[in-house]
């Protein structure tokens, strides 16, 4: 399988391929959306099921919210057409929510078959007043034998075959394509963030208090043919994601246990402008903060140890952008108080 991302504005040609979604770049519907969460009014797409998942349906012909090309969370023009679809792909790290969006294929994808799976996606670009502003890593699609299912708002626990693996967050619509051969006769396509939050890079990209992490997607195809012209094939890499040489690394668990062996939760970190160290129960509760890179968590809370368990940890720090220009960058994560 190889992963291709790309910046060139070219329609996936199907040719004499065998093009298996319908409606892919969502343009039939059965009415124009007049609010937010009107997934269900595009044919042959669904949001796996979900009871209370409700991923947004923009069309440039709609009214008012749900019209493009200014959305609540961004401004953005249709990559084809004049629709476009909007997920919540993520909130706020350790909420563990989710939106997905799946359809099941016009046929069986063939054993033995090569195909090239490809969308367009993008988070636009934020309006002043947007809660959104994340950026997560490993955006998947999963394809599968029998329609996967989401409960409520929980995350889809599954192995997709094809993600993302840096945080993606862009300004403009990127090409993601796919090229692998079926090894099973697969009938539906689920896209979105698969597994709890504990499996993700999470992070403030754009904004002072970004709450969800939310994308656009449009064009979607699968073919046996291949796209009309080759990408470079590289590590995605679009407009922001993890810096070239992270500035610090940071601990999966610590143990507190006073036997002068890993006792201090610290990231490894040298010099860094303007660093702040969070740590936060699951429930959001702070239980430490400091302003140092070199201070450390010893595990206690309000001068008690605190219990066994997973803690939320916050870092913010700048770094130079393209530009040369300071920016704020917001990490998440998740460590562990092991005694």
């Amino acid at each position: 399988m190889k992963v291709i991302l790309s910046t060139v504005c070219a329609v996936l040609l199907v040719g004499q391929g065998f093009c298996q979604i319908s409606n892919g770049s969502f343009e039939s519907n059965t009415g124009l959306p007049s609010m937010l969460g009107g997934w269900s009014l595009v044919t042959d797409w669904g949001n796996s099921s979900s009871s209370s998942s409700t991923p947004d349906y923009f069309h440039s012909s709609a009214n008012v919210v749900a019209d493009l090309p200014e959305t609540p969370t961004a401004i953005v023009n249709p990559y084809d057409g004049d629709a476009i679809m909007g997920l919540a792909l993520a909130t706020k790290i350790g909420t563990n929510k989710r939106e997905y969006i799946s359809t099941q294929f016009t046929s069986p994808l063939v054993v033995g078959q090569e195909y090239h799976l490809s969308f367009r996606m993008t988070n636009g670009e934020r309006t002043s007043s947007s809660l959104a502003g994340l950026g997560v890593n490993h955006l998947g699609v999963l394809l599968s034998s029998t329609p996967i299912n989401q409960s409520g708002t929980d995350p889809i626990i599954a192995a997709p075959q094809f993600t993302i693996d840096t945080v993606f967050y862009s300004r403009k619509w990127e090409m993601i394509v796919y090229s692998f051969v079926a090894d099973q006769a697969y009938q539906h396509l689920t896209f979105g963030l698969f597994n709890d939050d504990s499996n993700h890079i999470i992070r403030q990209v754009e904004g002072t208090d970004a709450q969800v992490a939310y994308y656009f997607v449009d064009d979607f195809n699968i073919s046996t043919d291949p796209p009309p012209q080759d990408p470079v094939v590289v590590t995605p890499t679009p407009v922001y994601t993890d810096p070239p040489n992270a500035p610090f690394f940071v601990p999966n668990a610590f143990t507190p246990d006073g036997d002068g062996d890993n006792d201090i939760f610290i990231p490894v970190a040298g010099f860094i402008k303007d660093w702040h160290l969070e740590v936060f129960t699951k429930w959001g509760d702070p239980v430490f903060f400091s302003k140092s890179s070199q201070k450390g968590w010893d595990g206690s809370c309000m001068g008690n140890p605190c219990a066994n368990g997973s803690y939320i940890w916050k870092i913010t720090f700048q770094i130079p952008d393209k530009e040369g220009e300071q920016r704020t960058v917001i990490e998440y994560g998740f460590v562990n108080l092991v005694k």
